[in-house]
């Protein structure tokens, strides 16, 4: 997906005075930052690693559905290969989630919130 691919459709769902463009570049910086970042790229493996597992998706399923080879989801997951915002729209898309989902949430943590809240009204 590129910006170029986006710039044809339909910008109505886009606050006034937004543009596809600048949505884009705004997640495009924040996505830079977090590879800037072994804390937020490993929390990022692990979303993509929680989402999956809950959605019963394979890597190697993942990998078909965003059209990357299975070593490429692999080594993404293990954090010995970064990403290009392409695929990491994409991922977000395959699993149903926002993009800033998978940068910043620490799904990790707020499952366990969950499940502690959970225990207490048992």
């Amino acid at each position: 997906m590129t910006r170029s691919s986006e710039q044809g459709g339909d910008n109505k769902s886009f606050p006034e005075g937004y543009s596809i463009n600048l949505l884009w570049d705004a997640l495009e910086k924040e996505f830079k930052s977090v590879w800037l970042n072994k804390d937020s790229r490993n929390k990022f493996s692990k979303n993509i690693k929680i989402l999956t597992e809950a959605k019963g998706i394979t890597q190697q399923e993942l990998a078909k559905r965003v059209g990357v080879k299975h070593s490429s989801i692999s080594r993404l997951l293990s954090g010995k290969q970064k990403t290009s915002l392409r695929v990491l729209v994409l991922i977000a898309r395959t699993l149903g989630v926002d993009e800033r989902t998978l940068l910043r949430m620490d799904l990790p943590k707020a499952l366990e919130k969950t499940i502690s809240e959970f225990e207490l009204t048992l």
